[in-house]
């Protein structure tokens, strides 16, 4: 139940995007690189990594969040002017997200766990990874927006009530 292993190991990841942000000013020259460049480093070091175990660590870590902080820079402008509403539903329903989603990263495990396929190719571990992310991203959001549906009919008809 307690992955104490894994939240060790995965602890450099948020410290090293608190250290980018308390960083700023001392990061700028990271802007400088074009995105194509850093997310193809991450690329390249995750499948080394996955491919031929190679032990990168703490340079992929960086690599890693430097990408994601590259993904998030660029999203900004398109929330703020409206082309990611999508984005902004999922953002506003990111608290159900985080209480629910084990429940649904359980239950698609548990489904793939049933099915008689294995596999070791890299493109199957991807879509199943991928797969898993979206529902445990959706499953929650239509919690909420369900949840919001049936609270507002029990409220009018409270409301009717009185």
């Amino acid at each position: 139940m307690f992955a104490l292993p894994k939240v060790r190991e995965m602890f450099r990841y948020f410290m090293l995007g608190v250290v980018a942000y308390d960083y700023k000013d001392v990061l700028q020259w990271m802007k400088k690189v074009p995105s194509a460049v850093v997310y193809l480093l991450f690329a390249v070091l995750a499948a080394l990594k996955f491919a031929a175990s190679v032990p990168f660590g703490l340079l992929l870590a960086v690599s890693g969040i430097w990408a994601v902080l590259r993904l998030s820079s660029g999203l900004v402008p398109a929330v703020e002017n409206g082309k990611l509403k999508w984005l902004s539903a999922v953002s506003s329903s990111s608290y159900t997200i985080y209480l629910f989603h084990p429940i649904f990263i359980a239950a698609c495990l548990a489904f793939l766990n049933a099915i008689p396929f294995q596999s070791n190719d890299g493109l199957v571990f991807a879509a199943v990874a991928a797969g898993v992310t979206g529902v445990s991203v959706a499953g929650p959001v239509v919690i909420r927006v369900i949840s919001g549906k049936v609270f507002s009919k029990v409220r009018e008809g409270i409301s009717a009530a009185e």
